[in-house]
């Protein structure tokens, strides 16, 4: 073999670290900042060649103990790797591949992580506390040291024993108050993106948003400071952009140079626990406060910095601090290449017919696991992506994004792969299979009709629902309707009705009186029509004022059900100004008396269990409805699809006034208002929806009930939706 001669580089930080049962050496590339790990027999080899050497030579060195062809493959893969220097020139043999140049990674090749530089905290870190009685050993901090550790490690468990109580007793508590927080961000950012009508940005957001913020710099620093506590380096710490957020990030890798597990473990643990600490205090905080933005932040932070740390960071399968800690804690420093060499080797194995493989079978476990997590977790992106861009700007946009997207990911993956790879000549063909295979799957997507569905907002109504409105100001009488009657009153129109049905009396005892009186005054008879007259004028006026009384008693249809209209609310100048007769539902006992103004709604009526759901559709996908489609709902809690109805009528013309529910829901924004504060955003139609009748006799919905609507579309491929969209858009 003809292989050039090499010398391992000077510059190197070699450290000997212990891994489980065994020690192993990390060589550090001050230059390119990476680390290599090798065991006893691997180092001394590449020790031998610190005054260089050539092949023949370390060949003639190890026969006997490594195969030449092993021996060329590890020097190659070394060579590759940085480690290995040679000014020489000669052929490369089979096994022998040189040192690529490797390109200057750019940014767009890491779009859903990218970094910006930093700066190096070393004078930061210097200045805070050591708590070398935490980290070191207990020979070698002072008793003061010892002391003070004791009384913060004490502290720190009795502040999460003390949370721990607090969550178990109230639990059920903590969760109602966390979906409801959540809702209430769903809302403020569905709803007009994260802006109130004034423009500025939702209060509770932006309180969130810095919150969240907050504490994950609290578990980065908590990293850091850690490290360097326990005499490691933090190389950099600066903003990172993971899948756009603004995040901070710290560079701890030189904890590879510590020498005892331990520390290497407790470092990377170090920011789950720094965020439990966090929602400790939180709990803390929710406990003793009353119901308010205070109350609900403090239940979301709860559960982001001790639920989902736990399923993220604590997460092996992705390359977070539960990935290093895993790693670290079985002894393989680089757990994801040699989870995916075990598992190529035992499906190789199982392909050419070999009854046992070497691959250790927990490597294989977790290379299969890591890997479909990882597909699901891009699969998850990539849709996130696609539906995001998708309902702001449209398929138009949204398809090559995506595509974009997914070629980065698996351009990503598949370099990945074919660089562990490369030690292997016989093994690139396969690789240019796989990729080969992934491109052209990715391309049949493109053009496969796939499924689709339109999801929008649904309001449940009562079957020939009906709302009833005061058409004249009048006085609550009773909260109850008597003979489908609501009892309202106006003491204004009562005393005109007395008032002219007195007039209509007196005129006609008058007339009358005049009859009578004409045989001995027959001059009285010329009154006659006078008065008669006059009656009918107060007859007439009397009939006015009382269709007015009636009007004022709203009346509800024969076997049909009042249902109570949205709760109103006194405005910010009434509360300001101190006057407003009622709030709340009007036909309530505690509001009888009160002044009902013209135009009040006090009710709808409609069937008491017979239901249709309206759907309101935004106008481009509105084309794509036709009358009989399947429509799913989902109802408490329930997933969507638990309640099934059909397509029955699509309005012809754009809704003018959207229902308060969908749009206090979010399912649309506010109508424009008199002096454009609000101007609408899109334009919708009103799709009705029948019940089918085996859920109409399984359960009554109720009236005004809001939920999610999904309609069933044909099937379209992505690349026939982004023409449809390109034609009806340029």
């Amino acid at each position: 073999m003809s292989v050039p001669r090499l010398e391992l580089r000077s510059d190197l930080i070699s450290r000997q670290i212990s891994l489980g049962d065994r020690c192993v050496w990390v060589l550090k590339d001050p230059l390119s900042q990476a680390f290599h790990f090798f065991d006893e027999a691997e180092f001394g080899i590449l020790r031998s060649l610190a005054g260089g050497c050539g092949f023949a030579e370390l060949e003639q060195k190890y026969r006997g103990h490594v195969e030449s062809r092993t021996l060329a493959r590890f020097l190659s893969s070394a060579s590759r790797a940085g480690l290995l220097v040679s000014n020489d020139v000669a052929t490369p043999s089979r096994w022998w591949r040189a040192s690529p140049q490797r390109p200057r990674r750019r940014w767009w090749s890491q779009p859903l992580a990218i970094r910006l530089p930093g700066f190096t905290p070393d004078r930061l870190f210097a200045r805070l506390p050591k708590m070398t009685g935490l980290f070191l050993d207990r020979g070698k901090a002072a008793w003061w040291d010892r002391i003070r550790a004791r009384h913060v490690l004490i502290a720190i468990l009795l502040l999460l024993l003390l949370a721990c109580s607090v969550v178990g007793l109230r639990l059920d508590e903590l969760l109602a108050d966390s979906a409801s927080a959540s809702q209430q961000l769903y809302t403020a950012v569905v709803s007009s993106g994260g802006i109130s009508g004034d423009g500025s940005i939702s209060s509770i957001l932006l309180i969130f948003a810095l919150a969240v913020v907050t504490t994950k710099v609290i578990h980065e620093i908590g990293h850091a400071w850690v490290c360097s506590a326990l005499g490691g380096r933090c190389r950099e710490v600066g903003v990172l952009l993971l899948l756009g957020i603004p995040c901070l990030y710290c560079d701890v890798s030189d904890t590879w140079l510590m020498p005892r597990r331990r520390d290497r473990i407790l470092v990377s643990a170090t920011g789950m626990i720094a965020e439990w600490i966090v929602a400790s205090i939180a709990v803390l905080v929710w406990a003793t406060t009353q119901p308010g933005v205070l109350h609900d932040l403090s239940a979301l932070i709860v559960m982001v910095a001790s639920i989902s740390t736990v399923l993220i960071n604590a997460n092996p399968l992705l390359r977070y601090d539960g990935y290093y800690m895993l790693s670290d804690w079985a002894g393989v420093p680089n757990l994801s290449t040699e989870a995916g060499a075990a598992v190529r080797s035992f499906f190789s194995g199982l392909f050419q017919g070999e009854a046992t493989t070497r691959a250790n079978p927990w490597l294989v476990l977790y290379g299969i696991a890591s890997t479909g997590y990882r597909m699901v977790v891009y699969a998850a992106i990539l849709w996130a992506v696609y539906t995001l861009v998708e309902s702001r700007v449209g398929v138009g946009a949204a398809l090559p994004i995506t595509a974009w997207l997914g070629f980065v990911l698996m351009n990503q993956f598949i370099r990945g792969e074919r660089r562990v790879r490369d030690d292997d000549p016989d093994d690139r063909g396969h690789g240019r299979l796989v990729s080969g295979l992934i491109a052209a799957a990715m391309m049949l997507l493109l053009f496969v009709p796939l499924p689709r569905s339109l999801r929008v907002g649904a309001l449940v109504r009562p079957e020939g629902e009906m709302p009833l409105y005061v058409s004249t100001p009048g006085t609550l009488v009773s909260a109850e309707a008597t003979g489908n009657v609501l009892k309202l009153d106006d003491w204004r129109l009562r005393l005109q009705e007395l008032m002219a049905r007195g007039r209509v009396g007196e005129l006609r005892a008058e007339l009358a009186a005049a009859k009578i009186d004409r045989l001995e005054q027959p001059e009285r008879a010329l009154l006659h029509p006078i008065l008669q007259d006059q009656l009918s004028s107060a007859e007439e006026q009397h009939a006015t004022i009382a269709n007015r009384l009636q009007e004022v008693e709203p009346r509800v249809q024969p076997g049909m059900t009042l249902f109570d209209p949205p709760i109103r609310r006194a405005t910010k100048r009434q509360r300001e100004e101190g006057r407003w007769s009622w709030t709340g539902v009007p036909l309530r006992r505690e509001h009888v008396g009160a002044t009902m103004e013209s135009g009040t709604l006090v009710g709808r009526s409609g069937h008491p269990t017979a239901r249709t759901v309206s759907l309101f559709v935004p106008q481009e996908s509105v084309d794509a409805l036709r009358p009989g489609q399947s429509v799913s709902l989902g109802y408490r809690g329930l997933p969507i699809g638990s309640i099934t109805g059909r397509v029955e009528a699509i309005s012809t013309d754009p809704v003018d006034s959207l229902p308060d529910e969908i749009v206090a829901s979010g399912w649309a924004s506010a109508q424009s208002r008199a002096d454009g504060t609000h101007p609408r955003r899109e334009v919708l139609y009103e799709v009705t929806v029948s019940i089918d009748e085996k859920n109409s006799n399984a359960m009554v919905l109720p009236a005004r009930l809001v939920a999610a609507a999904r309609v069933d579309l044909p099937p379209m491929s992505l690349f026939s939706r982004w023409r449809r969209w390109m034609a009806d858009n340029f």
